[in-house]
């Protein structure tokens, strides 16, 4: 069976959508990184959200950890004490394997995370975590609608990585 155009129109836009959302994906990294704070939030949908979960309510004060919309994203999570502590010296990871499922303007991932961060005694692994990503397509560019984060080694985690594993 020979393709048609239109099916290598069709793998093409695929392709091109999933290097853009891993280019998405290294900026989100490379903003935390950076200090480039309003830019990170930038990456998120207005309505995004970050959810983290009770596992790291005490390290940022809330339960659950969930910041939602661009403002609390910025003024509550990448700027805040926690997230400062740690800028600058600090490394993060949104490491594969990345599975991508892209419908039209909206996509998922899954895959996981880690935070390195260098402490005088050595470079320490701050976090290490599975991450289910949503994003959208709005005017052209994607957006994360959510990132969904758990800690390996908890009950938690066993729900993160849905569609990948079955």
């Amino acid at each position: 069976m020979a393709l048609t155009i239109e099916d290598l129109e069709r793998r093409l836009r695929l392709l091109e959508d999933e290097r853009e959302l891993r280019t998405l994906l290294s900026r989100h990294s490379f903003n935390a990184d950076l200090g480039r704070s309003r830019a990170y939030a930038e990456l998120y949908a207005d309505h995004g959200a970050i959810d983290l979960g009770t596992v790291s309510a005490d390290r940022y004060r809330r339960n659950p950890a969930r910041f939602v919309g661009r403002e609390q994203i910025l003024f509550d999570f990448i700027t805040g004490r926690t997230h400062r502590n740690i800028e600058g010296d600090s490394q993060h990871h949104t490491s594969g394997p990345h599975v991508f499922y892209i419908e039209g303007d909206n996509a998922t991932a899954e895959g996981y995370s880690f935070v390195l961060v260098r402490r005088p005694e050595g470079i320490e692994v701050y976090s290490a975590s599975f991450n289910r990503w949503t994003f959208q397509r709005t005017g052209g560019q994607w957006k994360i609608v959510e990132r969904f984060v758990r800690a390996i080694g908890t009950e938690e985690s066993w729900d993160v990585i849905t569609r990948t594993a079955s």
